[in-house]
């Protein structure tokens, strides 16, 4: 049995002075199948506003933070399924929200 393949998405590092950052809205729904680099969530600083994007191609399993909530850079913004389990989460494949 292989071992559980989930990505950590964490808020990204985004200057010397930013220790924190707003999820403004997210762009893609948990149990969404996402490419690699496709904006998932976008986030607003003190400093600017820009996307966070999926690390792999895969599966948004989780959003980990609400719109609106404040986020320490570094930590974790989503998980994303990716491999075997992506296909275990997808609402195609009958998982959360699917068939």
């Amino acid at each position: 049995m292989s071992e559980p393949a989930t990505v950590v998405v964490p808020m990204p590092h985004m200057g010397v002075s930013v220790e924190e950052g707003t999820v403004i809205e997210w762009l893609a729904a948990a149990g969404e199948e996402v490419v690699a680099e496709q904006p998932i969530c976008a986030i607003a600083t003190d400093k600017v506003d820009t996307e966070v994007t999926a690390p792999a191609d895969g599966v948004l399993a989780k959003q980990l933070v609400g719109e609106g909530e404040n986020v320490a850079v570094g930590a974790p913004l989503a998980e994303l399924a990716v491999g075997a389990d992506a296909a275990a989460v997808s609402p195609a494949n009958g998982g959360p929200g699917g068939g």
